[in-house]
């Protein structure tokens, strides 16, 4: 192994010098990961549209229709659910706007589950 290492990182003279190696090394270091929510413009505008209920999926797509031009202002319905709840366990209260359980649909009036059944005509 420190033999593949001494092979890498050779100087062009063939020497190996650990300053060579430490600015080759930083050099192929990632970048440091920046948050989405970082950005203060987005997490304004999530927190707004989630306090008027609003699902992180439809947030997602608003943010595309809003913001055309700015990059910075996208982000997944996945990273919004992961903000949400990172934003309950510290006693925050985000997680309120999102909507929970099944929508339940009124049988009662003829015609209000499907618009489908008002186009068909049944014969018998």
């Amino acid at each position: 192994m420190r033999e593949r290492e001494v092979t890498r990182n050779r100087c062009p003279d063939g020497r190996y010098r650990t300053l060579h190696v430490q600015a080759r090394y930083l050099k192929r270091q990632k970048a440091p990961y920046q948050k989405k929510m970082d950005h203060t413009p987005l997490c304004d505008y999530v927190e707004k549209q989630l306090k008027e209920e609003c699902s992180p999926k439809t947030i997602s797509e608003l943010l595309v229709l809003d913001y055309p031009d700015d990059t910075r202002m996208r982000i997944s319905h996945e990273s919004l659910y992961q903000y949400v709840y990172a934003d309950k366990r510290k006693g925050g209260e985000l997680y309120k706007g999102l909507r929970q359980g099944r929508v339940i649909s009124n049988l009662s009036s003829p015609g209000s589950f499907s618009p489908w059944l008002n186009l068909c005509t049944f014969s018998a």
